[in-house]
């Protein structure tokens, strides 16, 4: 059979079906409109599932405080380890004295009640869920490498 045969029963049979039928109308609502629609959550859910927001040590004296975020953090933990580990201090002592100015040699510890994440983009990711302190993300990733 020769390409130009098969292609006239191609033509001949799409003469039998019609141009835009009831077939072309199915594959329509039945394929396309669907992936159409959940497409878009297959190439966007890489964002809520891997995203990790800033996050920083969670001191509970602090945050029922009436300190701005920055204020917090800048007491919680220096600038270059402040997702990781956070100062070793009394923070209610901190809040009474009100020592927001801490020295360099201020010893530093693991973050050991959690983190708390900035949530201006997202409420919730999957790194924000709450995990168990042995989790990978994000604490337990600073231990094993050590980062400090």
């Amino acid at each position: 059979m020769s390409p130009l045969e098969s292609e006239l029963e191609f033509e001949d049979l799409l003469a039998d079906i019609g141009d835009y039928g009831k077939y072309q109308k199915r594959l329509i609502w039945y394929f396309l409109v669907p992936s159409a629609v959940l497409l878009p959550w297959f190439c966007l859910n890489i964002l809520f599932i891997v995203l990790t927001p800033d996050h920083w040590c969670n001191v509970p004296e602090l945050a029922s405080s009436n300190l701005s975020i920055a204020a917090q953090r800048s007491i919680i933990a220096p600038e270059s380890n402040s997702s990781c580990f956070r100062y070793d201090l009394n923070y209610t002592e901190v809040l009474i004295n009100e020592r927001w100015h801490l020295n360099n040699d201020t010893p530093l510890v693991s973050c050991d009640r959690g983190w708390k994440y900035d949530d201006e983009h997202f409420d919730e990711t999957a790194a924000t869920k709450d995990r168990p302190q042995t989790s990978v993300l994000p604490g337990g990733l600073c231990d094993d490498w050590n980062i400090l």
